[in-house]
């Protein structure tokens, strides 16, 4: 083998050398292996470097860097949801005008909370969508029917003792203040003939039986005189009876509930002769104001 200038040491060969690796070679010799592989590499690019070897390389730089770089703009299908987006990210400015349908709000995700004052008014709102049941009548304070009594009995004087009509019960509750409004029909047949009049009382909490009831149940009375001939009938509402200290048709609001019972009591009715008179359809609404 040519020793290119070197001697070779005694009994060792130049392959053996040559496995050293570059640590365990002598220093000179590591410096001089360094510096030729440097020149070496050097002197080799520019004669591996092609026009053709720049263009191929330069074009797979673009194909990959430029696909990561849209594949990294494009998004894919459902990818981003809620955990992705930071709070408050989305204002009112970056949703598309009527983007936001109802189909697109949770149910009950819409309180008065979010609505701003003033925003709602009659024009916003679809004729006959808000009714009694989606208003929260203990929190608004106005006037309403709170109990109503309709019977459908009929009683004709004419010699028997009259009955009490029982119309039914309610409990006014504590803090509300009531108001009765109540009527009936009265009619006199033709054979009925004038002065024909019917007196009939309104009562609160009224006895079993007639003979026992108290002048303070009356609440309110009905009076019908009639001077005509034929046959007649009438609608008439009851009002307070004249006589005070009684219970009365208005009633101040407790300090703690109170149940009563509702009754009428067909008192009297006259023809100066012959017969013919009933009443009949008595009714009772109480209007309670919170």
């Amino acid at each position: 083998m040519a020793s290119h200038g070197l001697r070779q040491p005694p009994g060792r060969s130049w392959p053996a050398l040559a496995q050293r690796t570059p640590e365990r070679r002598p220093e000179a010799i590591r410096n001089a292996f360094v510096h030729l592989t440097k020149e070496t590499l050097l002197k080799q690019i520019p004669k591996r470097l092609t026009y053709a070897n720049v263009m191929s390389s330069l074009a797979v730089f673009l194909i990959l860097g430029g696909g990561a770089a849209f594949a990294a703009t494009k998004l894919a299908k459902n990818s981003v949801g809620t955990k992705q987006i930071k709070n408050n990210a989305v204002t009112a400015a970056k949703i598309k005008k009527n983007a936001v349908t109802t189909a697109k709000i949770k149910a009950g995700a819409i309180t008065g909370a979010q609505i701003e004052g003033g925003a709602v008014s009659g024009s916003n709102i679809a004729s006959n969508t808000v009714t009694g049941a989606n208003i929260n009548a203990s929190s608004t304070p106005f006037t309403q029917a709170v109990a109503r009594f309709h019977s459908s009995a009929q009683f004709g004087f004419g010699g028997s003792e009259p009955p009490i009509i029982p119309l039914g019960t309610y409990t006014q509750p504590a803090g509300q203040d009531d108001q009765i409004l109540a009527g009936l029909t009265v009619s006199f047949s033709a054979s009925c003939e004038e002065e024909r009049d019917v007196e009939v009382f309104l009562l609160e909490n009224p006895p079993a039986k007639l003979s026992e009831l108290n002048i303070e149940s009356v609440l309110g009375i009905a009076l019908v005189e009639n001077k005509g001939t034929g046959t007649f009938s009438k609608q008439t509402e009851f009002s307070s009876y004249p006589i005070g200290g009684l219970a009365g048709m208005n009633q101040v609001a407790p300090s703690a509930s109170v149940t009563r019972s509702y009754g009428v009591l067909p008192l009297d009715g006259t023809c100066k002769s012959g017969s013919g008179v009933t009443v009949s359809n008595p009714q009772l609404d109480i209007l309670g104001t919170k």
